[in-house]
């Protein structure tokens, strides 16, 4: 068993990822201690949060002591479950992309939220739901936290951790895969501003690149239906390069047959970033049309 100390008390996003990352990489054979008492620990293997010492040769990852500097290309500073994830995220992935592409979507706000950093604007109409506040939920209310259940409830924590890496992992590796399909789609194409899906794929990241894409059809087994998708301006917007023809927002069946001459036109979202449609041909003639309008 790998012995994992951290501290005791109040836990957060950061040791529980960090510990939740090492449960994966050594097979869940791990046991956790955790205090703020060192010197009643013998053969630790990893010191998680506390100890006020980064060494990685000797497995000691804290990052709260003023000597500290570690920090990303972005400035961003670590805190330990970045420093964990960026010194064995690869021997849990095997890959050095999914090693990135997880840094960007889950580990940096992590290390953001310890480290005291406003991830958000604070320009929102509520307050968001983060991951640490998630993790937070795992603590028992003030009036019935006792010593007993702390472990276990940073246990469960963890438990919780531990699943969503693997399956943000899995999505990873397989998002990669996909984008290297649709990649192939889009150089192969005949249309210079829209590109046929026949499957669910990826394309979100992918398209991005290609400023002259302005619309995805893709075919939903689900519903056994073509959707056509209007491309945002990025990935942290709701604006869209084009949006469909604003008399087609909230139109559906005849009623959005009518309005486009489209037969299979079956509705258009009224925030006009979506069209659906009966089958193929009649998606590419509704990407057509509002290519022109």
């Amino acid at each position: 068993m790998t012995k994992i100390l951290t501290h005791n008390g109040r836990f957060h996003a950061d040791e529980v990822f960090a510990t939740a990352m090492l449960k994966i990489l050594f097979n869940n054979k791990i046991e956790v201690i955790r205090t703020r008492d060192l010197s009643k620990i013998n053969d630790i293997d990893f010191i998680l949060d506390i100890g006020g010492e980064y060494n990685p040769s000797l497995n000691k990852f804290d990052h709260h002591q003023i000597t500290f500097t570690e920090k990303r290309k972005n400035n961003l500073p670590y805190a330990t479950a970045g420093l964990i994830w960026k010194h064995y995220g690869e021997k849990i992935t095997n890959s050095t992309e999914v090693v990135k592409r997880l840094d960007l979507l889950l580990i940096q706000a992590i290390d953001a939220a310890d480290n005291g950093i406003e991830g958000t604007t604070g320009n929102y109409l509520y307050k968001p739901y983060l991951v640490q506040d998630v993790i937070q939920s795992f603590r028992r209310a003030y009036n019935i936290r006792n010593k007993d259940t702390d472990l276990q409830d940073f246990l469960e924590a963890v438990f919780f951790a531990q699943n969503l890496l693997l399956r943000e992992i899995a999505k990873i590796k397989a998002n990669i895969q996909g984008e290297k399909i649709v990649e192939d789609i889009i150089k192969s194409s005949k249309e210079e501003n829209f590109i046929i899906l026949d499957k669910k794929l990826p394309w979100d990241e992918v398209v991005m690149n290609y400023k002259n894409l302005l619309y995805v059809i893709q075919y939903n087994e689900e519903n056994d239906n073509w959707s056509i998708y209007a491309v945002r301006k990025s990935l942290n917007s709701f604006e869209v390069r084009k949006p469909f023809p604003s008399k087609w927002g909230g139109e559906e069946g005849s009623a959005l047959e009518q309005i486009t001459g489209v037969k299979g036109a079956m509705f258009c979202h009224k925030g006009l970033f979506l069209t659906v449609a009966k089958t193929k041909n009649s998606a590419i003639n509704l990407a057509k049309l509002a290519l022109n309008s």
